[in-house]
C-alpha cells in the first residue's frame, strides 16, 4: 500500500515519517505562535535575519496572535474529524477551551492542536482526506513561520543527482538557508549530500537546474533582481512558481 501523502510504503493511508512531519508542523505552529507575540512590539515590524527594523506592527503577526488565519484552518479540520468520527460538537469544546482564559486565542490554539496531534495515528490510519490535512497543516506552519519572523532568508530546489537505475534519481530536494555545510538527504533514493558538493554536482551539469527565489539568485549571478524579473518576462530565464533557474542566470549574466 502506498502513502496517500509521499507515495512511498505505508501499511496504513499516511506513512509513519509522513505521520511524525504533521505532528512535527502542529507543534511548530505552537511553538511559532509564542515568537509571534514579540513581533506585536513596536519596532519589531523588521527583519531579524538583517537587523533591519519597521517602525509599526507587522500585521501578519497580528492576525495569527488573534486567531484570525491559522486557528481558522485548524478549528475546520477539528470540526470536520469530529463530525467523521462521530465525536461531540466542536462549538461546546472550543467554548470550554477558552472559558475564563487570559488568552482565549492561545488556548483555544492550543487545545486544537492538541486534539489534532492526540488524533493523528487514527487519521494516519483511515481519515480518507488524510493528504489534505497534511498539505493544509503545512502551510499553517509556513504562516505561522512567516508570523513570527522566522522563516529561512533564501530557498532553493535542486533535482537529486544520485545514480538511479535509468538516469538520475532526479527528486526534487528543497534547500533551505545558504550554509553550504547543512545536510539534505533524498527521500526518494536516501542519498544525504552536503550542500556545496549537492550544487557543486548539479551545476556541472547540462541539464541540471538549480531552482532559487528571485533574490538570492540575483544576489548569487550578481545581477539586480528587476533586472532577471526583466529576463523571465521576455522568457530570456524560465521561472517556475516565483523561482527561477540559477543556471540560465549565470548564463545570461556572463554574456553581458
Amino acid at each position: 500500500m502506498s502513502c496517500v501523502i509521499c507515495a512511498g510504503h505505508a501499511p496504513a493511508l499516511a506513512c509513519d515519517p509522513c505521520r511524525r512531519r504533521i505532528d512535527d508542523h502542529l507543534a511548530g505552529i505552537l511553538a511559532y505562535r509564542h515568537l509571534a507575540e514579540d513581533e506585536l512590539l513596536p519596532g519589531r515590524g523588521g527583519d531579524s535575519r538583517t537587523g533591519e527594523r519597521g517602525l509599526g506592527i507587522r500585521i501578519d503577526a497580528l492576525d495569527f496572535v488573534a486567531g484570525h488565519t491559522v486557528l481558522d484552518v485548524l478549528e475546520l479540520w477539528a470540526r470536520d474529524i469530529r463530525e467523521t468520527y462521530g465525536l461531540s460538537a466542536w462549538g461546546p469544546v472550543s467554548l470550554d477551551a477558552c472559558r475564563g482564559q487570559a488568552d482565549p486565542a492561545l488556548a483555544l490554539l492550543t487545545d486544537v492542536i492538541g486534539f489534532l496531534r492526540s488524533w493523528l495515528p487514527r487519521l494516519a490510519a483511515d481519515f480518507v482526506p488524510v493528504d489534505d490535512l497534511a498539505r493544509e497543516v503545512r502551510q499553517c506552519y509556513l504562516q505561522a513561520q512567516r508570523a513570527a519572523n522566522a522563516a529561512p532568508a533564501h530557498g532553493y530546489r535542486v533535482a537529486c543527482p544520485a545514480p538511479a537505475d535509468v538516469g538520475d534519481c532526479g527528486r526534487m530536494l528543497v534547500v533551505n538557508g545558504q550554509d553550504l555545510e547543512d545536510e539534505v538527504t533524498c527521500r526518494s533514493c536516501g542519498t544525504t549530500w552536503s550542500v556545496d558538493r549537492l550544487l557543486v554536482i548539479v551545476a556541472g551539469e547540462a541539464t541540471g537546474a538549480i531552482w532559487m527565489d528571485g533574490e538570492a539568485a540575483a544576489a548569487r549571478a550578481g545581477v539586480d533582481v528587476r533586472t532577471l524579473r526583466r529576463w523571465a518576462a521576455t522568457g530570456r530565464v524560465r521561472r517556475d512558481h516565483g523561482r527561477y533557474d540559477l543556471k540560465e542566470i549565470q548564463a545570461m549574466a556572463a554574456a553581458l
